[in-house]
């Protein structure tokens, strides 16, 4: 009985003396640095192409239907629009004395806004474009995949000869 109460206290000792071992620790803190990032992408697709067929449509202008853009960015952020070029180039069979200017042919709208931002002061209906940048949404907020649609007009005259008119049309983010 005196060999087993003795053994059990040796064993007690060595599981004492095992969790009295000597330990470390090490630290390590964890920054992260989340830089401002933005990104803008049409969803729509990159090419619209819109016939004029007849005289009517000439005089009323057409339509492209909803062109959609999405916005991701981790801080607020507005959305400017400008044509790459103040005139469309032209290709076709005729020749033109004068080019077609982008203002007062090419006309935007904004038909939808899911951005958490406000539509620019200005930024109405039929809104021409030009070669020179306009704000169309502000105080936007951060988040992912936000999005807002336009439409565009086309109401060239019949002063120009048939063949193809082509602008580039850019939407640029901005964190401000």
């Amino acid at each position: 009985m005196k060999k087993r109460i003795l053994t059990i206290i040796v064993l007690l000792m060595a599981f004492a003396v095992r969790t009295l071992a000597e330990s470390g620790t090490a630290q390590q803190s964890i920054l992260l640095n989340l830089l401002p990032i933005i990104e803008i992408a049409n969803v729509s697709g990159n090419t619209i192409s819109l016939s004029f067929n007849t005289i009517s449509q000439y005089e009323n202008g057409l339509n492209t239907g909803k062109q959609v853009f999405k916005v991701r960015s981790n801080r607020g952020f507005m959305v400017s629009v400008s044509a790459d070029a103040p005139t469309f180039s032209y290709s076709g069979i005729g020749t033109s004395e004068k080019a077609m200017p982008v203002d007062n042919t090419l006309f935007l709208s904004l038909v939808e806004n899911s951005t958490k931002g406000e539509i620019a002061n200005g930024v109405h209906t039929d809104m021409p474009l030009s070669a020179t940048a306009k704000d169309i949404l502000v105080n936007c907020g951060r988040g992912d995949e936000q999005s807002f649609a336009v439409n565009y007009k086309a109401k060239p005259d019949l002063t120009y000869p048939a063949g193809n008119y082509q602008v580039g049309i850019i939407y640029t983010a901005t964190q401000p």
